[in-house]
């Protein structure tokens, strides 16, 4: 199994009393306590079962899924990434607000 590391700060650095914080929103109601399992040295990761050719599969399926998808029914494939494109103003207006609040804090 390959270890996939978490790109979290430390908790001194996020001042969080000891515990990292997932980094999911939705992980408390999930019941999954808010915290990242720690490794023997303090590391803070995970095992993933298969890793790296579990998730290459996954990816190489969702590729083939979007291609046949397009060849299939190329009309609805571009309405469907048309539906997605327009999320994308929406997506940069939010994080430009958030990032704006993030100044505004420190």
């Amino acid at each position: 199994m390959g270890k996939v590391p978490f790109p979290l700060s430390s908790s001194e650095e996020r001042g969080s009393g000891g515990k990292v914080p997932f980094p999911l929103s939705s992980s408390e109601e999930r019941g999954s306590g808010g915290e990242v399992p720690r490794g023997p040295g303090g590391e803070v990761g995970f095992r993933v079962p298969g890793f790296p050719w579990l998730p290459a599969l996954f990816v190489l399926g969702a590729i083939y899924v979007v291609i046949s998808s397009i060849v299939v029914n190329p009309a609805n494939a571009l309405r469907g990434g048309g539906l997605i494109a327009l999320g994308v103003p929406a997506y940069l207006f939010w994080k430009r607000r958030a990032e704006g609040q993030t100044h505004r804090e420190q």
